[in-house]
């Protein structure tokens, strides 16, 4: 009887022992383990429980104390310029600089702006302003109380530096008995690389003067009467050497101090008659009576492709020289349109009509 007692007591505790193991086989996890494995559903769960304690109308509270307050950076505004083509550095093409007086002003200043203002991008006409009158009916003038003769170029020069650098590609300093033929002028810009510093025209050509023997030589820089063109890389380099230019003004010859000016700042020798395969040309008139010339020189390739044409004394020769260039490429205008109706026509094979 007492080994049967003894079998039962253990079978029993076989059967505890085995149901406890199934047991906590069975039960979830502990909670530590769980948020170990997962802290983010955990976390939900606390702030659902914190919402279903508080109320749906919970508004959390910010605790500022003991913690400073770093000052905002101030947002700078960004200064946007005027016109789109100043923020996209786009250039116009030409600006026209006429060295003229103030007795010239009403005559031969008054023809050129006629004849060339609405072909070119911007003119300024240039005076000494000693005395100057207030009722000019030209008003693009700039005038210069610094009447010294031999720093006027370089009065003009910075004037241009300081307003008109970054607004053009060229720059045209001519004197006003010059005849520029804006279109013939711009076509041939409109093919050199801005990215070469530019220094041309006509060269002077004096190797010797007679009267003033030691005088140094111009012949190798342009010759203002004829135009000169410079870029604005070379603009540029100039004002930054304006101090050099000054101190070593040696006469009132504008060639020659230009010329100098622009040899110390951007390194070139000369003057430079073409430039990549473009030639910018000037034709000098041998007669200054053009109203009985014309008609023999307009046969002249070197006249017709001329972008200066000088030295012209009357502001009448300014308009007969507009109204034969004008002519001349409305000419040019009708030749196109008929070869581009004629192609047309080819092209359709007849089925274009006028």
């Amino acid at each position: 009887m007492w080994k049967l007692c003894n079998v039962s007591r253990n079978q029993y505790f076989l059967v505890g022992l085995l149901v406890g193991f199934l047991y906590s086989y069975y039960m979830p996890q502990d909670l530590t383990e769980i948020v170990t494995e997962c802290p983010e559903a955990t976390e939900r769960e606390h702030l659902l429980a914190e919402d279903a304690k508080y109320g749906s109308e919970f508004e959390p509270q910010l605790n500022l104390e003991q913690k400073p307050m770093t000052a905002r950076k101030q947002v700078k505004n960004i200064v946007r310029p005027r016109y789109y083509y100043t923020e996209l550095g786009i250039r116009e093409k030409l600006f026209v600089g006429v060295m003229t007086t103030q007795e010239n002003i009403d005559s031969l200043a008054t023809a050129i702006n006629r004849t060339s203002a609405h072909l070119v991008n911007k003119i300024k006409f240039f005076i000494n302003a000693d005395n100057v009158k207030a009722n000019f009916k030209l008003k693009n003038i700039v005038g210069f109380t610094d009447t010294r003769e031999n720093l006027r170029p370089f009065h003009v020069l910075k004037y241009i530096a300081d307003n008109y650098l970054d607004d053009y590609d060229y720059f045209l300093l001519v004197s006003d008995t010059g005849y520029v033929n804006a279109r013939q002028l711009r076509e041939t810009l409109s093919h050199i690389s801005i990215s070469f510093d530019v220094y041309m025209g006509t060269p002077h050509g004096t190797t010797f003067d007679e009267e003033e023997p030691d005088r140094p030589s111009d012949a190798q820089y342009c010759d203002l009467h004829a135009g000169i063109v410079l870029s604005s890389s070379v603009i540029r380099k100039i004002r930054a050497n304006l101090d050099w230019c000054v101190r070593n003004s040696v006469s009132n010859q504008h060639n020659l101090n230009i010329g100098r000016c622009v040899k110390y700042s951007s390194k070139i020798d000369s003057c430079q008659s073409s430039w990549q395969g473009i030639n910018v040309t000037s034709y000098k008139l041998n007669s200054y009576k053009i109203y009985r010339d014309l008609h023999m020189i307009k046969h002249e390739a070197a006249f017709n492709r001329a972008s200066v044409i000088y030295p012209i004394t009357t502001a009448d020769d300014f308009y007969l020289l507009h109204a034969y260039f004008s002519r001349v490429h409305l000419e040019q205008i009708n030749a196109a349109k008929e070869q581009i109706h004629q192609e047309a026509s080819a092209i359709s094979n007849g089925t274009l009509s006028n």
